[in-house]
């Protein structure tokens, strides 16, 4: 029978590898006590993520999922995608290699529900000595540099309807080799949630005044 009273599984630095890993996997899609689980640094690979990845669309209690070190490169983006689909809040993919590439299309994923593109002809201008001390970039450019985002995603191929984002609070992704062009995305994913949380308080406090002044009419 399942052990119901377990809550926190560390299996980081144990070698599992593709095939440890997916044996994880499969055990964790029909799992229903686990909150936590660390598999740092085990070399699981993208094939190894992919599995994770599916199982996390059959389980309903895991808050937190610790990759880092796992080298999952492009799976990067399955992960997400399942995780925003999922009960996760927190999800480390630090130091697994994720590309520029994948850092946009992560942080297309990111995209509020309702946005049709990633950024409206939106430039933002950034000091490299920022992005250069930021985990998320490596650039190295000694200049200020301008970058306007205007793909939309279905230029780049991304079904936006499928990205429905969930209980995920917490991305890390410190350490990768996400350069200038992904950090932009996710700085501009980022800030089109924080235009849709103030839009929705505003709605909500004209909701308040609205019944407040009907009430005192009555």
């Amino acid at each position: 029978s399942e052990n119901r009273s377990l809550v926190s599984l560390n299996l980081d630095s144990n070698g599992l590898g593709p095939e440890g890993v997916e044996v994880v996997a499969e055990a964790l899609r029909s799992n229903s006590s686990l909150t936590s689980l660390s598999l740092a640094f085990n070399r699981a690979g993208a094939v190894g993520a992919e599995k994770v990845a599916e199982a996390l669309h059959h389980n309903k209690t895991l808050t937190a999922l610790d990759l880092e070190g796992n080298n999952v490169k492009r799976a990067s983006v399955s992960l997400v995608r399942s995780a925003l689909r999922s009960s996760i809040q927190v999800l480390n993919l630090s130091c697994n290699g994720i590309s520029d590439r994948s850092g946009e299309r992560i942080a297309r994923l990111l995209v509020p529900v309702g946005e049709g593109k990633l950024s409206s002809s939106t430039t933002s201008t950034v000091p490299s000595t920022t992005a250069s001390a930021s985990p998320l970039a490596e650039d190295t450019t000694t200049t200020t540099t301008t970058t306007t985002m205007t793909k939309t995603m279905a230029e780049k191929g991304e079904e936006l309807s499928e990205s429905v984002p969930g209980q995920l609070r917490e991305l890390l992704l410190r350490s990768n080799r996400i350069k200038l062009r992904g950090l932009m995305a996710l700085a501009t994913a980022t800030e089109m949630w924080g235009n849709r949380r103030r839009t929705t308080r505003r709605m909500r406090t004209k909701r308040t005044t609205t019944t407040t002044t009907t009430t005192q009419i009555r």
